[in-house]
This record gives structure tokens, sequence and C-alpha cells, in this order.
């Protein structure tokens, strides 16, 4: 099922997501929620999704960078390189940067900042450990665009959006930009409150 992006002002964007359960994780709880997930993301061309961007606050991301085929990236499984592309999509639970190293600049958008574009500055070389949905820990090494798309995503999960992570010149070039989507925001949830309260109304006798 293809989810609902929520948008910036959504308090859920905002908080710390929640470690998750490994027992529940392999019991198949969120089984659905991580085909939801890479359903909405692929329905979107995205590259990448955190779970508190459909409104789930827990620490799960789903990641594709066969969407952005053109954008280079290096990927090391213990002291294996990888062609990323099979390793794709990527599931990860609870994932933490244990490594990094180096900067560069990353041109970033985001699902839940339509429209918006900015540079952010990455760690250039990266290692991730998490957990898969069968409980199993795993690691992997990455440099370049996938670098960059995971580590936007772990961002999520702690309630940092990447305009959080701009300077001050660029927080003000994109200030309207960021009002207009809360503002889009703020009337999505009201047509939301008034079709609950049609929904709710009780139906008339005959």
């Amino acid at each position: 099922m293809i989810r609902e992006i929520r948008l910036l002002g959504d308090p859920v964007l905002q908080a710390e997501s929640e470690i998750v359960s490994i027992e529940r994780a392999k019991a198949n709880v969120y089984s659905v929620l991580i085909e939801d997930m890479l359903e909405t993301m692929q329905s979107h061309k995205a590259v990448g999704l955190a779970a508190s961007q459909v409104g789930e606050s827990v620490q799960i991301v789903v990641i594709d960078t066969r969407n952005a085929s053109q954008e280079r990236s290096e990927m090391i499984i213990g002291d294996v390189p990888q062609d990323v592309a099979q390793n794709m999509p990527m599931v990860l639970l609870d994932p933490v940067i244990t490594y990094a190293e180096g900067k560069t600049l990353s041109r970033e958008g985001c699902l839940s900042l339509p429209g918006v574009m900015i540079n952010v500055t990455r760690s250039k070389l990266i290692t991730v450990g998490y957990t898969k949905p069968t409980g199993e820990t795993a690691e992997f090494t990455c440099m370049g665009f996938l670098a960059n798309v995971v580590q936007h995503e772990l961002d999520h999960l702690k309630g940092i959006l990447m305009y959080n992570r701009a300077d001050a010149a660029t927080k003000a070039s994109i200030s309207g930009s960021l009002k207009k989507i809360m503002k889009y925001r703020k009337f999505q949830d009201t047509v939301k409150k008034l079709e609950s309260a049609k929904n709710n109304e009780p139906t008339p006798s005959l």
C-alpha cells in the first residue's frame, strides 16, 4: 500500500524514532510496514525513505539507489567490493554509523520537503551497522551517492531534516518554500478533519 508522505511541520518528523524490537522483527510484525515503505518509495521514484516519513516512529529505513543509476556509489561488505545495484533495495533496522571520514558536498532533495533542493555537507565514507528484517546483524561500508542517501535517511531517525544542516544563507533562501509546505500541510489536516467529521455524521432516518 502506498502511504501518505508526512510533510514539514508534522511532529513525527521532528521526533527521534524508537528502536526496533528484534523479537517483533523476527515475528514479522514490521513486514507490512516495510512492504508499504518500499512501494511508497518506488511510487515516488525516490532513493530512500524513513519510517517517520510515513508516520511510523520506528528506526526503519529503505534505500534503492537504482532510481538514480547515473549517480556513482561504492559499497564494501567485509573486504569485498560489491555491485551496488545487486544489493538493492536495502532494508535497515536500527542503523548506526560506526565510522565516518572525509567531507563532501551533497545536493539533496526530500519527499517531506517537496520542491526544495539544497547543498548539505556529508561524510565522504561511512560504515553502517544495522539489523536485517530477519533479526540478523550486518555491516557495510559505502562512498559516493549511497553514503549521502544513508546519512540523509538516518538523520530522519533522529528527527533531523536536511534544512537543519544548512547554513544560515541557505535557510534564508528557502524560507519561503518551507512556509508554503507547512501551509499546505495545515490545509491537508483541515481537509482530513472535515472528512472525518462527515464520515461520523449519523445517517438520517427515512
